[in-house]
């Protein structure tokens, strides 16, 4: 599929499309584990490899359904390849509950791409309310994580003695709110005042949009989950670990070379 408008092209085999839209032989049911998307930056001299993968249970094993080179990280770009994605839901044989359910997705915190998935969403389904589409997505744990410790490391930020303090502060956010216990706003006010150089930080991560994807107590649950576990993964981890692969098979020359001219 190419779409020369918009500087794409997307690759998907017939393995793939089957495995995503295999039903399997206990209870005739789709796949449910949730989907992953993430962009591999150094794959092409130009562009970006944006792969979106599924487990699959055949072989125990991360598997990509369907993979795009883009040329730039802009909202357009993610709208395309997650359009292509979605239009293959629309088959007479899925009802709307199980397209809805094949659509749940867990992504980076990229603006751009979380707004890709939305606009996608909201395009192919038919969908007034991007609330509905945000409902679908779920942010990615190791990227919070991974900014922690980034914060930490930062001797102007948060002294030496205060590390353990900070992490488990940060950590506590994740948590479902308890009922006799502090509510979520509350836990960031806390934080606010006992670390006042990290509002900058905080506030990035207590934005309304970035938090529905990544904290229990705001994300947009599905009906059928309302304790917050919605059975996708905590992390594009899976996806991370299969750039290595990618780049491998790149160096040994499995893969055309990435410099290689593309048709538009």
């Amino acid at each position: 599929l190419c779409k020369r408008g918009n500087k794409h092209f997307t690759f998907q085999t017939n393995w793939m499309s089957q495995r995503l839209l295999d039903r399997g032989e206990a209870g005739n049911t789709l796949y449910s584990g949730g989907l992953i998307s993430n962009v591999t930056y150094r794959f092409f001299n130009s562009g970006y490899l944006l792969t979106t993968s599924m487990y699959c249970d055949d072989i125990g094993q991360w598997i990509p359904v369907q993979l795009s080179w883009i040329r730039g990280l802009s909202k357009s770009y993610y709208k395309v390849h997650f359009s292509v994605l979605f239009r293959q839901f629309l088959i007479p044989s899925l009802l709307q509950h199980e397209r809805e359910n094949m659509a749940c997705s867990i992504v980076d915190f990229s603006k751009a791409q979380q707004r890709g998935f939305v606009a996608a969403y909201m395009e192919v389904f038919g969908e007034s309310d991007p609330n509905e589409a945000l409902r679908k997505l779920k942010g990615c744990r190791e990227h919070f994580g991974q900014s922690i410790t980034r914060v930490k490391r930062n001797r102007a930020v948060i002294m030496a003695d205060e590390h353990a303090l900070f992490e488990s502060k940060c950590l506590g956010l994740l948590q479902p709110c308890e009922d006799d216990g502090p509510t979520h706003d509350e836990k960031v006010d806390k934080m606010r005042h006992r670390f006042p150089k990290i509002k900058a930080w905080l506030d990035w991560w207590t934005m309304a949009d970035v938090k529905a994807m990544l904290f229990p107590s705001h994300r947009k649950m599905l009906e059928d989950c309302p304790n917050g576990d919605n059975g996708l993964p905590s992390s594009t981890n899976a996806q991370e670990s299969m750039h290595r692969v990618y780049y491998m098979f790149r160096y040994v020359g499995l893969f055309p070379h990435p410099s290689i001219s593309l048709p538009f």
